[in-house]
């Protein structure tokens, strides 16, 4: 109780114990919102977990005044839990914490439309998603709302979540249709303010200027942009407006105490607060453990120890080659018995540092892949080669996913040049790439079929293996690491930049 009462005090009673939520004017009304989001780990120590959140929306919840709890997505999926009941667990555990809407991002369709439209069934609050179109039904995608009303006490907010088109391309979604981002808000939030909603909130995760001109224009009254990867993020601008709010890095949560004049005019005050200073709550507590010890039979298996020191953090593996990137394609090639191996960096998504000597457990190897990801052989000619590698490096400045890892074969890229012309030089086997040649590459089903923009591998050849599964990435990893008893691929020069002063 006595760190509570710390965190409170930092907090500061302005926000969380405002008196004027006790005794309001006629003519004004006042709210707080919690929002947060980005927690595909129902346990995670480092930076805290839907146990710690519970309890601040306890405390939150216990005082006075119209308070509102929206989640920003981007949980369903992936994680270790998430590769068994594709996300299940996490609307589970959202349901006893009882947020009034979460909005969609792209990591909601880590498991297929279908399941998103499941999962939306399986929660007892809305789920957002105002821009996303069936074309067989010309309605939602099943389940899923284009927006919401919430009224608590004297206050109703509006909410809105739109995801952004590279949605289709990254997640090869087969039968969605992602309307314009203006139109589709503008449409939703005049039906909202009709409908009496006193402001309109936005949940999104991808930046666009359309955000701020809307906002500015009073379409939008709030904004939540859920952005993990900010620090890493200098190429687009941000927007300054004071009622859009960025959630920053992973373990944070945001208090905002909003105004609404006679007028409809609207105003904030925040705060940004932190999971891991707030203690456990022990009734989420024994859900969690109830997954997390299922999880532990499944996963808690030593698979290895390597004496060297292994980086997973997304920073790392989406700029350049690492020595877990060498080991996942190695491991491919070998398997598959093929020419090359290639795979996007976001098939891996662990985010962790590994020190040496670290003994490394099946749980690890889900973690790190946790899309099921099954291996397929193609053959491809050089030219599709080169295609695929001036699509895999034409995000770096991004640091997106598509990011290629490699094995059998080395590239040099320049990304100061424009993008279709970075690929200076590869090479095969230690011989330049021959562009008329055709040659076999092990990847996986998901770039096969031309995810994250390798579109050059939909036309080449398939080659049937002869087996009635295809195995797994993450299964064909673990038998590599047993056979290589805690030997490490080296960094040694499969990718490598131009480096210019």
């Amino acid at each position: 109780m006595r760190k509570l009462l710390h965190i409170i005090a930092a907090v500061g009673f302005s926000i969380l114990f405002n008196p004027q939520l006790l005794a309001q004017p006629l003519n004004i009304k006042k709210a707080n919102i919690v929002f947060t989001g980005d927690m595909p780990l129902i346990e995670n120590k480092l930076h805290g977990d839907y146990r710690r959140l519970s309890s601040f929306l306890n405390l939150v919840r216990s005082k006075q005044g119209p308070s509102f709890f929206l989640f920003g997505g981007g949980s369903i999926g992936p994680s270790p839990m998430s590769s068994f009941d594709k996300g299940s667990h996490i609307i589970d555990i959202l349901n006893s914490l009882e947020p009034d809407a979460m909005g969609v991002t792209k990591r909601e369709f880590s498991y297929s439309e279908d399941e998103l439209s499941q999962r939306a069934y399986e929660a007892a609050f809305p789920i957002i998603g105002t821009n996303l179109l069936d074309p067989a039904t010309k309605e939602n995608l099943d389940g899923i709302q284009r927006s919401s009303i919430i009224k608590k006490g004297n206050v109703s907010i509006g909410v809105l979540s739109i995801v952004n088109n590279s949605v289709i391309e990254e997640y090869l979604l087969k039968r969605l249709t992602i309307l314009p981002v203006k139109e589709a808000i503008e449409s939703e939030a005049k039906k909202l303010k009709a409908n009496g909603a006193d402001a309109v909130v936005l949940l999104y995760s991808v930046p666009t200027p359309t955000v701020e001109m809307l906002m500015n224009e009073e379409v939008i009254d709030i904004a939540f942009m859920t952005d993990k990867a900010y620090a890493q993020t200098n190429n687009y601008e941000l927007i300054n407006h004071p009622n859009h709010f960025y959630l920053k890095s992973p373990g944070e949560l945001l208090l905002v105490n909003l105004t609404i004049n006679s007028n409809a005019k609207v105003t904030t005050e925040f705060s940004t607060l932190f999971l891991n200073n707030f203690p456990i709550d022990d009734d989420i507590s024994n859900q969690s453990d109830s997954y997390i010890n299922r999880l532990n039979r499944l996963l808690n298996i030593d698979v290895a120890t390597f004496d060297k020191a292994v980086d997973t953090r997304k920073l790392s593996i989406r700029t350049g080659e690492t020595v877990f990137g060498n080991m996942t394609t190695d491991a491919i090639r070998l398997y598959l018995n093929t020419d090359i191996a290639i795979i996007n960096s976001g098939v891996i998504r662990g985010d962790r540092q590994y020190k040496a000597n670290t003994t490394w457990t099946m749980r690890d190897i889900v973690t790190e892949l946790p899309f099921r990801s099954q291996l397929v052989i193609i053959e491809a000619t050089g030219q599709q080669i080169q295609d695929v590698l001036e699509n895999g490096v034409s995000k770096i400045v991004d640091v997106k996913g598509r990011f290629p890892q490699v094995s059998g074969m080395s590239f040099v890229f320049d990304r100061t040049k424009p993008i279709g012309s970075r690929i200076k030089k590869v090479t095969v086997a230690g011989k330049l790439l021959d562009v008329n040649k055709t040659y076999s590459i092990g990847t996986t089903n998901y770039l096969a079929n031309g995810g994250d923009g390798y579109e050059a591998f939909i036309s080449a050849n398939k080659i049937t293996n002869g087996s009635r599964v295809s195995p797994m990435l993450s299964q064909i990893l673990i038998l590599h690491m047993r056979k290589q008893e805690g030997v490490l691929p080296e960094i040694e020069g499969r990718i490598h930049e131009v480096v210019r002063d």
